[in-house]
């Protein structure tokens, strides 16, 4: 895996699709769920739709974090601190279906890891508007090529 010349983070220029999942996203729910709750038209059941809707913001923002790839292990960061993954640790790789990760990829490890037990993360690529989509997949491919590699090195180790 080609080691990247540039450090994502969360609030850049060259792609804010970290700062829309991170910041934007959450910030719109949150906000949305608190003046919608405390309209004069709103009812109980009604207050209680937008805690929900603000609770969503909230667990994105908490949720949300940026990987970087790099020849020997997986870097992982939701705020301030990047946190070493190893290949071997990881699970499974793959896109977010879930309703509030939209875009969202995931990596799954053999514990549970708070608050949801994966890993979500938003890939952060400074290219052109629609070449990053298939830079998202290509790094995607990557990882879930390294994963199978270390499982591969991990069985021939076990058998010896």
């Amino acid at each position: 895996m080609p080691e990247h010349e540039y450090e994502p983070r969360f609030l850049a220029l060259d792609d804010q699709r970290p700062a829309v999942y991170k910041l934007l996203m959450p910030a719109l729910f949150t906000s949305g769920g608190f003046l919608l709750a405390v309209s004069s038209t709103t009812r109980p059941a009604g207050v209680v739709l937008c805690s929900v809707i603000m609770l969503m913001g909230v667990i994105q923002f908490v949720g949300v974090g940026l990987v970087r790839p790099t020849e020997e292990c997986l870097l992982y960061k939701r705020f301030f601190k990047w946190h070493r993954i190893e290949y071997s640790d990881i699970v499974d790789c793959g896109r977010a279906a879930f309703p509030p990760f939209w875009g969202l990829h995931y990596l799954r490890l053999p514990k549970f890891q708070p608050p949801f037990g994966k890993l979500y993360f938003v890939q952060y690529h400074p290219a052109p508007l629609f070449s990053q989509r298939q830079l998202d997949h290509k790094m995607i491919e990557e990882i879930r090529a390294r994963i199978a590699e270390e499982d591969v090195r991990n069985r021939g180790d076990s058998r010896f």
